[in-house]
């Protein structure tokens, strides 16, 4: 699925590392004006992207190294918070006449409040996506938004996981792994398109209860 966001999103990621180059290209520039880096969107989204992965892995780690990750007997109960967040998030959101916030509004406070949340999806039963989408309607991004953002976080955060696992615990290859993780990055392919178009066309608050809906069912399963 890691891929399958890199792939589809392949555009914004390309201009990231466009402009990351550029910027290391001319350091001494960058370090007469950081705040510069704000004012264009790829800069936004870059540093998005690299505060966000950084209090993930900073919240993820603290929950793995303590022990909370082995802890969590009970997994129901991040799905009842998370069901009811999200239908408090909804009933907010349907009396709120404010504008929706665009993707590339996407500021340093968000960054850090989605990746710390986004950090807690260590823990089994916790979903990064649920998480994710939820931090960004939580902060007034319109749905489209919310899911496009929460996919574009997803690449480095699971890339950086997943090398950092790596170094500390023995992972064993099979080949049926490659069939599950083929099917996997192709669902999850042919499914992002369907995803955004969704939630462009919904009503905020009802994405909200929808999602709230799919978080209490493992609960009560």
């Amino acid at each position: 699925t890691m891929i399958a966001a890199f792939l589809y999103f392949k555009s914004d990621y390309t201009k990231i590392i466009k402009y990351v180059f550029k910027q290391l290209k001319q350091p001494k520039e960058l370090m007469k004006n950081p705040e510069k880096v704000m004012d264009e969107e790829e800069g936004r989204l870059t540093v998005f992207l690299t505060v966000s992965t950084l209090i993930t892995g900073l919240i993820g780690g603290i929950i793995y190294f303590t022990g909370m990750k082995t802890a969590v007997n009970n997994p129901k109960v991040f799905y009842i918070l998370m069901s009811a967040a999200l239908f408090l998030t909804g009933v907010l959101r349907l009396y709120n006449n404010s504008e929706n916030r665009v993707f590339n509004t996407v500021n340093i406070k968000d960054s850090i409040i989605v990746g710390f949340l986004q950090g807690f999806s260590i823990i089994p039963g916790v979903s990064r996506s649920g998480t994710t989408a939820f931090g960004f309607l939580f902060r007034d991004f319109d749905a489209k938004s919310a899911f496009h953002l929460s996919f574009l976080m997803s690449v480095p955060a699971v890339a950086a996981g997943s090398i950092g696992l790596e170094l500390f615990t023995e992972f064993g290859f099979k080949p049926v792994y490659l069939v599950s993780a083929a099917v996997a990055g192709i669902v999850g392919y042919l499914t992002i398109d369907t995803v955004l178009e969704i939630a462009d066309k919904s009503e905020i608050s009802w994405i909200c209860f929808a999602l709230g809906i799919l978080a209490l069912i493992p609960a009560i399963i």
